[in-house]
């Protein structure tokens, strides 16, 4: 079993992903990629080996159960634990931001992709994040 703090960064290649990697793998940390698109996951890690930091890529779909299931199973069984869980995922259906004309099935479909599904993939990582309690942290 490897013996360094794993991170786990959903949504790792949009966003704030790519600096937060940096940071993190700069600062000693094994880094776990979770993207929607393994490709660009691929890319990214590239870039991060040039900078020496080393990235493995994790395909992980937040509206997929089947892919946060996967993504878990593979952790466990690659490294054993997860130490940090950074949720850097989110999906907007809202495109059209006046609130007098939003409809409720897509403020239905923002809350379930955000809510609901993070909820479900922290309380699937959660046995592998307790085999480090002292060290656990989830960042969303």
């Amino acid at each position: 079993m490897i013996n360094k703090t794993i991170t786990l960064i959903t949504n790792a290649n949009q966003s704030m992903g790519y600096e937060i990697a940096t940071l993190l793998g700069h600062a000693g940390q094994l880094l776990l990629l979770g993207v929607h698109d393994s490709q660009r996951g691929e890319r990214m890690a590239a870039e991060l080996l040039k900078q020496g930091i080393h990235a493995d890529v994790v395909q992980l779909d937040l509206t997929c159960r089947a892919s946060i299931n996967g993504a878990k199973d593979y952790i466990d069984t690659n490294y054993g634990y997860l130490n940090t869980l950074i949720n850097n995922g989110g999906t907007s259906y809202d495109h059209d931001f006046n609130p007098t004309t939003l409809s409720s099935f897509v403020m239905r479909q923002d809350f379930e992709a955000n809510f609901f599904w993070a909820r479900r993939r922290d309380a699937g990582y959660a046995a592998i994040v307790e085999k480090k309690r002292q060290q656990a942290r989830l960042l969303t």
